[in-house]
């Protein structure tokens, strides 16, 4: 991950999701850059302890699917969601709750769902 996007990942949980480029507004909204440097102009250290809060989930969202294949019956196997996935969920879901999953979403959800899919395949291979 590169330096802004280890700082948007950090920053969202650490300082909410207004320091993320698919929810924040303004010149934030589509603009990791610009997380970055409102990140940076928070504190002389907001954008290390964003990067160090990033590292951590990762190394626990790591742990934790490392501990799940461990522990997996034989023949388990993991996935990220695709868009045919996510569009039986919103088939069977009330139409107040698909009305709210608009274009936007789709390109966060298939952006996330691919980097879920490069963070499985390296689990994978760790847990071999």
């Amino acid at each position: 991950m590169s330096r802004e996007e280890l700082i948007e990942l950090g920053s969202s949980a650490r300082f909410g999701r207004q320091y993320h480029s698919a929810t924040g507004s303004g010149s934030l909204r589509g603009n990791r850059q610009a997380v970055a440097e409102a990140v940076e102009g928070l504190s002389a250290t907001a954008a290390d302890e964003a990067i160090q809060t990033a590292l951590d989930l990762l190394r626990s969202a790591r742990e934790g699917t490392r501990m799940l294949f461990n522990r997996a019956p034989m023949g388990f196997s993991a996935r990220s969601m695709m868009d045919a996935d996510w569009t039986v969920l919103l088939s069977l879901a009330d139409s107040a709750v698909a009305k709210e999953f608009p274009d936007a979403a789709w390109a966060v959800r298939h952006a996330a769902d691919a980097w879920a899919a490069r963070f499985f395949g390296s689990c994978v291979e760790c847990a071999e």
